[in-house]
């Protein structure tokens, strides 16, 4: 497989229920329905929706074009749980969940509700400032995840912070996944939201965090600190067996072993990560 591919796919679990996006179900599933069958699908990866909106997909499922609908469902409340359970019974095709704790007795909880289900894959969001629960998590066996940006400036991490998040990730063989503010591929200055009026912050790219991880991975935490912070996807060249950056070559091997521990990350945009990659690099690696 070529690298950008191998570092890339199935790596966006499309989100758009949530914001800045915050479309209405009907219109995620016609746009989840068409990414599926465009150029682009190679990047594409679960659907990601509340337990709330379970009973509502399950009547619009006979009205769907044909295709796959893996979900990746958010369990957050009591009333959530109930909700998934019922839903899995009758047969909905839930690959995955995505839940929250703030202790390691939460963190045992949603594990053992999730098993309960005959979930593998359990993403359980921790607070950055509180990674002693990632541990807890390693033991459940279950998958981290973090919260990378939002609407608001003060909702992204400061760099030490989620470089800290990947080192000790990395450290105890916890793989993760991401959510928000990651639509483009390198850091920078953009929109907050959709709106005409949106105000700019600074954002981390989703190559950005690949990078450090895979930098964290070769035990080369300066690397990793300057790919996190990296602006110019330009730095980043694709090579033919691997991705070359400020003097030292990923080899594949190398990218499957970071894509092994970063997963996915959520984005309410689809087309955004894909159409912002360099086009060099996708001709470079059709």
């Amino acid at each position: 497989m070529n690298p950008i591919k191998t570092l890339l796919r199935h790596i966006v679990d499309y989100a758009g229920l949530y914001p800045p996006a915050a479309l209405p179900l009907p219109e995620v599933l016609r746009n989840y329905a068409l990414y599926q069958h465009s150029e682009a699908s190679w990047m594409l990866g679960r659907l990601v929706m509340g337990s709330a909106q379970l009973p509502a997909f399950q009547n619009l499922r006979p009205s769907l074009p044909p295709g796959r609908w893996p979900l990746s469902v958010l369990a957050l409340t009591p009333e959530d749980w109930e909700t998934l359970t019922v839903c899995m019974q009758q047969g909905l095709p839930v690959k995955a969940i995505e839940t929250r704790a703030e202790t390691a007795l939460q963190v045992a909880q949603v594990a053992g509700m999730g098993r309960k289900l005959g979930l593998r894959d359990i993403y359980i969001e921790v607070p950055l400032d509180q990674p002693e629960l990632l541990s807890a998590i390693r033991a459940q066996e279950c998958y981290a995840k973090a919260r990378t940006g939002g609407v608001v400036q003060k909702a992204f991490p400061d760099p030490e912070l989620l470089l800290h998040f990947l080192q000790d990730c990395v450290k105890l063989e916890l793989p993760f996944k991401l959510t928000a503010g990651l639509h483009h591929p390198v850091r920078g200055c953009y929109r907050l939201t959709y709106a005409p009026d949106s105000e700019k912050g600074l954002m981390y790219g989703f190559l950005n965090v690949l990078l450090a991880t895979a930098f964290t991975l070769q035990g080369l935490p300066e690397l990793a600190k300057k790919a996190l912070l990296e602006e110019d996807q330009g730095a980043f060249h694709w090579l033919s067996d691997g991705l070359e950056y400020a003097g030292v070559k990923i080899q594949n091997p190398q990218l499957e072993r970071t894509r092994a521990m970063l997963h996915a990350f959520g984005s309410c945009s689809f087309t955004e990560p894909h159409d912002e990659l360099l086009s060099t690099a996708l001709e470079r690696n059709p």
